[in-house]
C-alpha cells in the first residue's frame, strides 16, 4: 500500500493530478452537453411545423364545434358526420374516410358516426361547398365555421 506523508512532493503531485483529471472531466462533460444540445436543435428544426400536421388542423377546426356541443349541454354521444358528396347522396371517398377518422379522433368523447343523419347532432364537412348545399329537413343550424364545417341539431318533434 502506498502511503504519502502530508506535504510531501509526491502528495502534492498526486493532488495536482487529481485536480487536472477533475477539470478535464468537467470540460469533457460540458463539451458533450453542448454537442448534444446542438444536435437536438438540428433534429428539431427539421421537423414539420405543428400547424402543418393534419390532426392539429382538425383540432383547430373543431375547437368551436366541441365548445358549441358543450354549451348546448351535449357533453358526449353520437354525432353524425357527412361530407358534401355524402350529403348529395354520393359514395364515401378515401378522402372522406380520412377526414372522418381524423375528426373522430379529435372529437373524443363524442362518437363521430360517419355517413349518417341518424344522430341528435350532425357535423357537415362541406369543404367550401356551402353555397351549393341543401340541408336535410328536420335539422336546424347550430354552428357555422366559415371553413366548411356546419353543425346541425335535430329539431324537436312537434
Amino acid at each position: 500500500m502506498l502511503s504519502y506523508k502530508p506535504g510531501s512532493s509526491k502528495m502534492k503531485a498526486r493532488n495536482a493530478l487529481f485536480a487536472t483529471l477533475r477539470s478535464l472531466s468537467a470540460a469533457t462533460l460540458a463539451l458533450v452537453a453542448v454537442v448534444n444540445f446542438v444536435s437536438f436543435n438540428r433534429q428539431v428544426s427539421r421537423l414539420p411545423s405543428p400547424s402543418q400536421d393534419e390532426v392539429v388542423i382538425w383540432e383547430n377546426r373543431l375547437a368551436e364545434v366541441r365548445s358549441t356541443l358543450l354549451n348546448v349541454g351535449y357533453p358526449r354521444g353520437a354525432v353524425g358526420f357527412l361530407s358534401f358528396g355524402q350529403l348529395k347522396g354520393g359514395a364515401e371517398t378515401p378522402e372522406d374516410n380520412k377526414n372522418w377518422a381524423q375528426a373522430r379522433y379529435v372529437m373524443i368523447p363524442w362518437n363521430l358516426v360517419g355517413g349518417t343523419l341518424d344522430a341528435p347532432y350532425v357535423l357537415l364537412n362541406l369543404g367550401g361547398a356551402e353555397t351549393g348545399a341543401v340541408f336535410p329537413g328536420g335539422f336546424k343550424e347550430v354552428y357555422r365555421s366559415g371553413d366548411g364545417l356546419i353543425l346541425l341539431q335535430r329539431a324537436a318533434a312537434p
